[in-house]
């Protein structure tokens, strides 16, 4: 027969074979041609296995060795977690969550919701499918309150399905929203600070770091607060000692005494984690490959990628209206095109005084200029270039050698 595999057609095979690993699996599941062509729809975007083609599955339903029904697939879902079910999904036609969204329809539209609510597996939001009877809609929960309770032990998120998810209204019944979830921290919080004056029981950094969170969210969201944790919020003076609202503040003043702002720190945080491991194994690296590393490293900064092109773009902008109003350089007719015609991210085309040179480009903010291309160095090997910077507090200017010497005290330099 005819068979496709993967979603794909995949030639001609022997209809029956005693060697299980080329047995077909037959779409069946017939009610009428309309609703057994879309399971077969489903069946061809699930199966990693072999099945007969749109055209010929119906001749071979009855008479097949492996048939695929919704209880089957049911049963590949049953106890398995995420992982474990996306090693039998082929997913080349539709993304998983699309494909359930289907699956789940089909049945309820085949079996109705009935069958469904008794039998069907779902999946829940810590990646594990779980019977639906025991499955709770997730009414809007705010992600960081639902992260705090399953800090707290809570084990919330393997009741809750998942978003992506979407069944009839009337299917499931129980639903937890913001409240549910406030009530379940505000006990557990309520058990530790018990615990904590009643047994004298130092609270832990675990704890603290949690607690932190809680009064972080406290301050983003006063009226929320208020009305949802009607106890904890009064007394909230308790999750954090004077020792760690000082230590808090301390770690703030350092971020902002050094200009960092807030969208830098996850990305300075992980580059710190790299260049750690960096350091850990110079010894077996060569100089080629540790320079590899820390371009990689400057470059999957997506904060700082950003905010550099930003800067670049302002920098370029500048230089062009600069020069352009000095005669004895000639430049393109317009910014465009002078963007158009340029050697490199950073290096330009110009003329000065009839002569070909070439335009290095850097920002120079916080009174620094930094080199990341190769194709600078180049350009500033050559005799016939000029570095301009634009600083971003209105002063255009070109750096010489001698201001490269003044500043970097370079006063011996090697020739060899």
């Amino acid at each position: 027969m005819d068979v496709n595999l993967n979603g794909n057609y995949s030639g001609y095979r022997a209809a029956l074979k005693n060697n299980t690993q080329d047995l077909i699996g037959i779409p069946n599941w017939y009610v009428s041609e309309e609703v057994s062509n879309e399971f077969w729809e489903l069946v061809n975007s699930y199966a990693k296995f072999r099945i007969p083609t749109k055209d010929t599955y119906l001749e071979w339903y009855k008479i097949g060795q492996v048939k695929i029904d919704i209880p089957y697939i049911n049963k590949e879902m049953k106890n398995k977690s995420l992982e474990e079910f996306k090693g039998k999904f082929n997913g080349n036609i539709d993304p998983l969550y699309t494909w359930l969204n289907k699956y789940y329809s089909l049945w309820i539209k085949i079996k109705g919701e009935d069958d469904f609510t008794q039998d069907a597996w779902v999946l829940s939001q810590n990646d594990k499918f779980i019977e639906v009877s025991k499955i709770s809609l997730d009414d809007n929960i705010d992600n960081v309150l639902k992260k705090i309770v399953s800090d707290l032990g809570d084990n919330l998120i393997e009741s809750l399905l998942v978003r992506e998810v979407k069944l009839p209204e009337d299917i499931i019944k129980k639903k937890i929203d913001n409240r549910v979830v406030a009530k379940r921290i505000q006990d557990k919080i309520n058990q530790i600070l018990s615990d904590e004056t009643l047994n004298n029981k130092q609270r832990s950094n675990e704890h603290q770091g949690i607690f932190n969170r809680l009064t972080n969210w406290f301050l983003e969201n006063p009226k929320p607060s208020e009305e949802l944790f009607d106890q904890l919020y009064n007394k909230r003076n308790l999750l954090s000692t004077p020792e760690e609202n000082i230590r808090r503040l301390k770690i703030a003043e350092k971020i902002e005494s050094n200009n960092i702002e807030y969208e830098q720190l996850d990305d300075m945080i992980n580059n710190h984690h790299r260049i750690a491991e960096l350091i850990d194994n110079l010894s077996s690296m060569s100089g080629e490959e540790i320079r590899s590393r820390l371009v990689h490293i400057s470059s999957n900064s997506s904060y700082a990628r950003e905010k550099f092109n930003s800067m670049l773009e302002e920098t370029i902008e500048k230089v062009y209206i600069y020069l352009n109003d000095i005669k004895k350089y000639h430049l393109a007719e317009s910014l465009e095109d002078w963007i158009e015609q340029k050697y490199s991210e950073t290096v330009f085309r110009a003329k000065k005084d009839g002569k070909e040179i070439r335009i290095v480009i850097r920002p120079g903010y916080q009174n620094k200029i930094i080199f990341y291309y190769d194709q600078e160095i180049e350009a500033l090997d050559d005799t016939n270039y000029e570095l301009w910077t634009y600083d971003g507090q209105g002063n255009t200017r070109m750096i010489t050698l001698g201001d490269i010497l003044r500043t970097t005290e370079f006063t011996v330099i090697p020739l060899g």
